[in-house]
């Protein structure tokens, strides 16, 4: 494999990351389920949310992506941490960005197409950021999202691949040194499950995302809100928490307490 940027210890950005993925899975799902509901949104700040998460999330994970190798702090932790973390966030994050550029790009189409009534005549002035609850504009977003939802699809079995190496190579216990998250550490199955639940309800749900563009189906819209929600809520409680426990553990190793 070629080298990157050697890492002493290895940037293990995963706490920022997780946060930054944990929000952006909530504000889809809002997102989706404001338009399916006909609710109106204002574009200018979603597309303003998914550009500041996309720009995160692309950079750490391009940073650890490239780095290579990460030095093995602990058993089973952290060489393939670019795999596990970086790569899929990487993709998401240009992903995010992308998705929000093409919002973008299709408020000002339905801004345009309104500015011109039935009759051919000047409609009443619709500025960009107003508010939108329109079906036509979530059928013309939906169709405009459906080449890149096969990169979403393929990363998705990525995820559910990754989800079944974490239980497979038990992949995901935390170091003794680590607080509270290490008191399974000599349990190795318990986070190794937990994490891989999290990864395949998130690849599920990327994996239907073209078939939904496609159809619109409500049961496929719910499954994927389902698998995206629960991810998001439960990641994003856990990387908070994941601020305490890695400075905890940076701590302890340098033998600081």
């Amino acid at each position: 494999m070629a080298k990157g940027f050697p890492a002493s210890v290895g940037p293990e950005y995963n706490t920022l990351m997780a946060l930054s993925a944990a929000i952006s899975l909530l504000l889809i799902v809002h997102l989706g389920w404001q338009l399916l509901n006909g609710k109106p949104i204002v574009p200018a700040g979603w597309v303003a949310a998914f550009t500041a998460l996309g720009a995160v999330m692309a950079f750490l994970g391009g940073v650890m992506t490239v780095t290579w190798p990460l030095k093995e702090v602990a058993p089973n932790c952290c060489q393939q941490d670019n795999i596990i973390f970086g790569e899929p966030i990487l993709g998401f994050g240009v992903m995010l960005l992308t998705a929000a550029y093409l919002l973008w790009r299709t408020s000002r189409w339905w801004s345009a197409h309104h500015a011109v009534g039935s009759s051919g005549q000047p409609a009443a002035r619709v500025a960009p950021d107003d508010p939108i609850a329109d079906e036509a504009f979530m059928v013309k977003l939906a169709v405009v999202l459906q080449p890149l939802s096969w990169f979403v699809f393929a990363l998705g079995l990525a995820l559910i691949s990754i989800a079944f190496a974490g239980v497979r190579f038990k992949i995901y216990a935390a170091p003794p040194s680590e607080p509270i998250s290490g008191v399974a550490s000599g349990h190795p199955y318990v986070e190794a499950i937990f994490i891989s639940i999290l990864y395949a309800l998130m690849g599920i749900g990327a994996v239907f995302l073209p078939f939904f563009l496609r159809t619109m189906s409500r049961t496929l819209a719910k499954v994927i809100g389902a698998a995206w929600l629960i991810s998001g809520v439960v990641w994003l409680f856990f990387a908070a928490l994941n601020y305490y426990t890695h400075i905890g553990s940076l701590v302890k190793h340098t033998g600081r307490f």
